[in-house]
């Protein structure tokens, strides 16, 4: 649920849809430097510097790429009729599963 949460988070961000929703869309009357601070400030009402947040949206893009490469060794599986491939799948994803969340827990320890 997770991580197909984050592919929808990702797909709304290339549209543009969720930038616009924060004010963050990229005209041509703002310089980048205005954009940086919108998205900056946006950073610090939620309580992260710029800095961290760049980190944190690290850590989840880099997990929902691994989730979906998971996912494609499950549906490959699955079409494969292939249990000990499946096997493999499932503890990909737990460890994948605890190496986010350990990594969140040290991402958030350094603010």
């Amino acid at each position: 649920m997770h991580s197909l949460l984050m592919i929808m988070m990702a797909f709304l961000l290339t549209t543009g849809t969720l930038l616009e929703a924060r004010g963050w869309k990229r005209d041509k009357s703002k310089s980048h430097e205005q954009v940086e601070q919108a998205k900056n400030g946006a950073a610090e009402a939620r309580g992260y510097s710029a800095q961290m947040e760049k980190k944190l949206n690290g850590e989840n893009n880099h997990h929902t790429r691994r989730m979906a490469k998971i996912d494609r060794v499950e549906e490959l599986a699955r079409e494969q009729e292939n249990s000990r491939l499946m096997k493999k799948a499932q503890k990909m994803r737990a460890m994948e599963e605890l190496h986010h969340a350990n990594a969140m827990k040290r991402l958030q320890m350094e603010e």
